[in-house]
């Protein structure tokens, strides 16, 4: 029989790779996550760059998780004055290049990873340049692990576990983590490309485990809000860990509300579980570590 196996779990958008690197360092050592889901992650390993384009690599070694994915979405090109640590030391500002740099997804985890897949919603991977203008046509996907809860000695067909194709080996017990972005536009609302992402999203976990129905965690940035058609299509099938809970998942200190004071209303980021998996804790702390507020969560599986 397999064991109760309990995990802490955070989902949170960095907020540009993470301008607040010193927090976000401080607030996840002290949380000590089993698995953590990030957005908004940058992964150049050009060390003359500013951390937050470092995010990826610093965060995997900074808190020691032994299993990581990063799964990008885009490439961003960043204005070297903006991504550069010290453009005196490196060479005059005229000569250096913008920068271009992976942005997307990331899952960190304690237990081994098994299989990783990362699929689009409709726009391929493609250059990205920060600005508003782009924002509405930025690439997004949806990015899927699958892990090991009681790694042994025992190997299984990676690929065929994300197609729903049987390759148990009895005592195992394996986790399907799904992680995105998700599109982004002016409201919070229903729109064709929104409605499709949530038909995708379903379809997606629906086929991962129609063969063999392991436990499933989807969390992530949805940019938009939760009372959505969209966000229903996925409610069909898995659970809301914090339902109508959360009023606001933003930091609103980060935020100009007299600019566009949706920000108090809007609960974008969440995490959805399949009916399998037990919540014994949730929380989304009040912390300044981002423009968004982590999502904190104890599960048990088993």
């Amino acid at each position: 029989m397999d064991k109760v196996i309990k995990l802490k779990v955070i989902s949170l958008n960095l907020w540009t790779g993470g301008l607040l690197f010193d927090e976000i360092l401080q607030f996840l050592k002290g949380e000590n996550p089993d698995i953590l889901l990030l957005q908004e992650v940058y992964n150049s390993d050009d060390l003359s760059l500013k951390r937050n384009f470092r995010s990826f690599s610093i965060l995997r070694d900074e808190l020691n998780f032994s299993y990581s994915h990063f799964a990008p979405a885009f490439l961003e090109s960043i204005k070297s004055s903006q991504a550069v640590n010290d453009l005196s030391a490196v060479a005059p500002v005229t000569n250096i290049p913008n920068q271009k740099i992976e942005q997307g997804n990331a899952i960190f985890s304690k237990f081994p990873l098994e299989a990783q897949e990362t699929k689009f919603y409709d726009i391929p991977f493609g250059d990205r340049i920060d600005e508003f203008a782009y924002y509405s046509v930025t690439p997004r996907n949806l990015q899927h692990v699958i892990l090991d809860l009681n790694p042994a000695d025992k190997k299984a067909d990676g690929q065929a576990l994300l197609d729903g194709k049987s390759t148990s080996i009895e005592g195992n017990q394996k986790l399907h983590v799904l992680n995105t972005q998700g599109i982004w536009g002016t409201h919070g609302n229903d729109t064709d490309r929104r409605l499709k992402m949530g038909d995708f999203i379903a379809n997606e976990v629906s086929t991962s485990t129609q063969s063999e129905k392991y436990p499933v965690l989807l969390a992530g940035d949805f940019n938009l809000n939760p009372y959505t058609k969209t966000v229903e299509k996925i409610e069909n099938i898995l659970e809301s860990v914090f339902k109508s809970s959360l009023k606001t998942s933003f930091n609103l200190k980060r935020k100009n509300l007299e600019k566009d004071p949706g920000y108090a209303t809007s609960a974008v980021d969440m995490m959805l579980v399949s009916s399998d998996i037990k919540v014994l804790k949730k929380s989304c702390p009040n912390v300044d570590v981002s423009d968004h507020l982590p999502l904190v969560v104890e599960l048990e599986v088993g």
